[in-house]
């Protein structure tokens, strides 16, 4: 396992963490911008350039419906 890939590991466990938070305390702005994180994470992680650009294309779409 690399580096980047432990790092990653725990960020997406820090980014699950809030979004529990959030989603208790009914915060949806935290939620949103957790969930913009998540995303861009996603792509940083992602090694796999045709999967990275369909997930640039939904994120689009999730900005438009929620932001």
């Amino acid at each position: 396992m690399t580096k980047e890939c432990t790092t990653h590991r725990c960020v997406f466990a820090d980014l699950a963490s809030g979004f529990a938070e959030a989603a208790e305390a009914r915060d949806d702005v935290t939620f949103m911008r957790l969930d913009s994180a998540f995303n861009k994470l996603l792509l940083d992680a992602c090694t796999n350039p045709f999967a990275a650009q369909a997930m640039r294309g939904i994120q689009g779409l999730s900005r438009r419906r929620y932001g």
